[in-house]
């Protein structure tokens, strides 16, 4: 008979909470993956660092806000389809994770940036 395993939540301490968040921004600001991939890299490094009860700190919110907003802006030579343009769905999920990341200060001035460039 198979016997049901339940994974063991370690909390990671902070180097190894550190070297993901590393990962994260080396995810972000590759530029041989495409944003939405690099998002998607991101995004599972969060959800990695969440599922070992790690604080969400900043570092993991500049790698998701230059993931998925600065990479359109620092490149508007490269052609990008409308699907493929920020949704507002997405953005809206971001702005709330950095204002519990960051602060509502930060998240405002994202939002600011965000829609000027709109």
């Amino acid at each position: 008979r198979w016997k049901r395993v339940t994974m063991v939540r370690r909390i990671m301490g902070r180097p190894e909470t550190e070297f993901w968040e590393r990962i994260a921004l080396a995810f972000a600001h590759a530029e041989c993956r495409e944003p939405r991939v690099a998002f998607a890299n991101v995004h599972q490094v969060y959800r990695h660092l969440a599922f070992r009860r790690s604080p969400i700190r900043p570092a993991i919110s500049r790698a998701m806000v230059h993931a998925v907003i600065a990479r359109d802006i620092n490149n508007p030579a490269k052609p990008t389809n409308m699907k493929a343009k920020l949704k507002q769905q997405r953005l809206a999920w971001l702005i709330k994770f950095v204002r519990r990341a960051e602060g509502p200060k930060i998240a405002e001035e994202v939002w600011n940036v965000t829609v000027a460039w709109r």
